[in-house]
């Protein structure tokens, strides 16, 4: 039996957690912005580090229209360690999905 490696290393709800921690949201029209939650950024130094594994990481962000000429936008950023052996695309795919995952629930959270 050929197990499956996990792109990873993680779990997805370990994932959604970590990625949650990343999630920047502002709220209001283009005169007037009001952060509702305020994302952990991520150092250079985590992003890029010659004695770590391979890093891959995802950005992604989703503006929400909320009447009255207002508007919601979610920002997350998220990286994370590559398995050894693992093509970055299969690692890439599974990141982007969690992240449309936190990002749809994120969304419902504050609207």
């Amino acid at each position: 039996m050929v197990r499956k490696k996990i792109p990873v290393r993680k779990s997805k709800d370990l994932l959604k957690k970590e990625i949650k921690k990343n999630v920047h949201i502002t709220k209001g029209n283009s005169k007037e912005q009001k952060v509702l939650k305020e994302g952990k950024p991520v150092s250079i130094s985590e992003k890029i580090n010659p004695h770590s594994p391979v890093i891959i990481g995802l950005n992604k962000g989703v503006t929400k229209n909320m009447d009255n000429f207002e508007s919601l936008r979610i920002d997350v950023w998220f990286s994370t360690p590559l398995a050894k052996g693992v093509d970055p695309k299969d690692g890439y795919s599974e990141i982007s999905d969690i992240i449309d995952d936190v990002l749809e629930e994120m969304v419902a959270e504050y609207t």
